[in-house]
């Protein structure tokens, strides 16, 4: 369960990972998180990019509401909110080879990382946002031909290659406290006649 910013740290965990990556395999890529906006931004020539496009948030059907674990001495909070962060992985190059080798490099970076811990999800800004023991699961997401359709008219842009993403179980704590009212001493019944 982690802050209101965990969908932020979210994406700067998977560009962290990636610039990481790219540096190890000495790979010539920049990492950007886009708006729709952005998609159709034109490139430097010669220039490679990824693209991460968070393009909706769900909520999670697994788990709906989490409780945070009690603390000792602090008062028991709101329920947090499970939600999932569907992600378009964009390759952006000069040429169409260069674009599909850039893809598949991706794909097999996330691939090989398909749990993100809290280590790597608070990473610069985001310190402290997730909890030790939580992590988001990473998956290479199935679109209908229908619902890639969608996506794409809503972001106006040309097509790229791409490869949709969803991050699961990404827990956004409330900081507002739950009332303590106790628990039941006495129970009254009514019967009318």
């Amino acid at each position: 369960m982690a802050r209101f910013d965990a969908i932020a740290a979210v994406t700067g965990a998977l560009s962290a990972l990636l610039d990481a990556a790219a540096i190890a395999d000495q790979e010539q890529v920049s990492v950007s998180p886009l708006t729709a906006a952005g998609l159709s931004e034109n490139l430097q020539p010669g220039s490679r990019v990824l693209g991460l496009w968070l393009y909706t948030v769900s909520p999670n059907t697994a788990r709906r509401a989490l409780r945070p674990p009690p603390v000792e001495g602090r008062p028991r909070l709101v329920p947090g909110v499970a939600v999932d962060l569907h992600y378009m992985l964009l390759a952006r190059a000069s040429d169409a080879l260069a674009q599909q080798r850039l893809l598949g490099w991706a794909i097999r970076v996330l691939e090989d990382h398909p749990s993100l811990p809290a280590a790597v999800l608070n990473n610069g800004a985001f310190d402290g946002c997730f909890r030790d023991e939580e992590t988001v699961e990473l998956t290479l997401e199935s679109l209908t031909p229908a619902e890639e359709n969608d996506i794409w008219q809503v972001a106006q842009s040309a097509r790229l290659p791409a490869a949709p993403y969803v991050a699961r179980m990404v827990v956004l704590d409330s900081r507002r406290e739950q009332p303590d009212f106790g628990p039941v001493r006495v129970r009254e019944f009514s019967v009318t006649g």
